[in-house]
């Protein structure tokens, strides 16, 4: 099985609904091409959306 995140598929996540709506506002994150990234230390890391796919 494998899995593709959808960049819709932020929309569905509570959280990261909020992060998109208004960026500026999440100063640790950045969203670029739809994608959510998580600033940490100097490192981006890859947010992916707490949902159910195909459940």
């Amino acid at each position: 099985m494998s899995c593709r995140l959808d960049v819709d598929q932020y929309s569905q996540d509570k959280f990261f609904k909020l992060v998109l709506n208004d960026p500026t506002a999440y100063k640790n994150f950045e969203v670029s091409n739809g994608l959510i990234f998580l600033r940490l230390n100097g490192k981006h890391t890859l947010c992916i959306p707490d949902i159910l796919i195909n459940g």
